[in-house]
């Protein structure tokens, strides 16, 4: 069931519940994302419903994290 932020019905939460969790991303899986020219494949949407679904390894987190700032 969607969860709601700080009980506003009209915004609703996709993020998975702790039973729902999947395996964190991996380096491949990271490197996969992109294409040859360096852009996201599909915007970003695959690499966004990784990182909420299961999170980042910790081997990479530190480049997922300076992606996610835009650094």
């Amino acid at each position: 069931m969607p969860r709601t932020l700080r009980g506003r019905s009209e915004v609703v939460l996709n993020h998975p519940g702790p039973e729902e969790k999947k395996h964190a991303l991996l380096p491949k899986q990271w490197k996969n994302l992109f294409t040859p020219d360096g852009k996201v494949t599909d915007g970003g949407v695959k690499f966004l419903k990784e990182v909420l679904s299961g999170g980042v390894d910790p081997s990479i987190r530190a480049e997922v994290w300076l992606f996610l700032l835009g650094v």
